[in-house]
This record gives C-alpha cells, structure tokens and sequence, in this order.
C-alpha cells in the first residue's frame, strides 16, 4: 500500500512538472517571436525614417524614381521593398505616402521645396 501512494506521488509530479516545463517553453518562444517581431518594425520605422532625412536633407526630389517595388534617388538605390509609393508636387511642398513591407508600415512625408 505504501508503494502504491509513492508511486502515485511521483506520477502527479511528472504531470505537474510537464505541465510546468510546457507553459514555460510556449511562454519563451511567445516572447522570443514578439522580440522578433518588434525589432523587425524598429528597423523599418528607421528605414523609412532615415529616408526621410535624406530627401530632406537633400531637397531635389527630380532625381527622386520609384520602379518595381524599389526607390532610387540618382539610379542609385534608396530604399527596397516598397509596395506603395505616391508623390504630388506642389509649388511649397511635396506630399509623399509611402508603405512598405505589404502595406503593413505606412507613412505620410510633407517635404519643402
């Protein structure tokens, strides 16, 4: 009878112990794709940002060129994997929307001329 409780025993801490081991693994894999999934839009936040302060700092959008998903400035690239590019000229400003990545980061540029 004595072994059979121990035995028992040890059964319900396997259990509790897998239970235990499982939650922890799905919670760090959870926090290790949300890491993941932060820095991916930290560094396209900066890449857009970045752009930005070129063609202002620059201030000659002429040489300014979006073809197949790509934007060039001078034929040189200048940013990649751009799904939606829009540019109206006016005579104080150039309004730019711009998305990247499959339209899931998006941003809306006034540029002075």
């Amino acid at each position: 009878m004595r072994s059979s409780v121990v035995l028992l025993e040890v059964i319900i801490s396997l259990v509790l112990f897998s239970l235990l081991a499982f939650g922890t693994m799905e919670f760090l894999f959870s926090m290790r794709k949300g890491t993941y999934d932060t820095s991916f839009s930290l560094t396209n936040l900066l890449k857009l940002e970045s752009t930005k302060m070129f063609l202002t700092h620059n201030n000659d959008l002429s040489k300014l060129q979006y073809t197949n998903g790509s934007l060039f400035y001078s034929g040189d690239l200048l940013l990649d994997k751009v799904s939606s590019f829009q540019r109206i000229d006016t005579i104080v400003f150039s309004a730019i929307d711009i998305c990247i990545q499959d339209d899931r980061i998006c941003q809306h540029w006034k540029i002075k001329r």
